[in-house]
């Protein structure tokens, strides 16, 4: 299954300071800025394989999304979904301003099949 839609950090009263990094499907949201529907947010997983579009619908970045283990004295694993999560090869900054892009950057999300979990 491929998605299209937008790349955006997300936030809501009572998430208590927490950001998501999310994707949102455009068959469930009015525009790229507004009428965005929960049914059509998908919180960036483990596996999901993600390809992030410029203005021009020129590839800016293209790969399967990884849980990563951090040490800084202790582990701690984090997920796409994270604000600290970034792909290796991207810098931290350069990930962070696609996210927090206005307006929001195209994407298309095939989201992650676990081929051991029956339909």
């Amino acid at each position: 299954m491929e998605l299209r839609g937008w790349i955006s950090e997300f936030s809501e009263q009572g998430m208590e300071g927490e950001v998501w990094r999310i994707f949102q499907d455009e068959a469930h949201s009015d525009s790229d800025s507004h009428g965005w529907r929960f049914e059509g947010m998908h919180r960036l997983a483990d596996g999901d394989e993600l390809t992030i579009l410029d203005a021009n619908g020129s590839t800016v970045w293209h790969g399967r999304l990884q849980n990563q283990t951090r040490w800084l004295g202790l582990a701690k694993s984090i997920t796409p979904v994270e604000p600290d999560w970034h792909p290796v090869d991207v810098a931290p900054s350069l990930w962070n301003s696609w996210f927090q892009s206005r307006p929001p950057m195209r994407a298309i999300l095939k989201p992650f099949e676990d081929p051991s979990v029956a339909t």
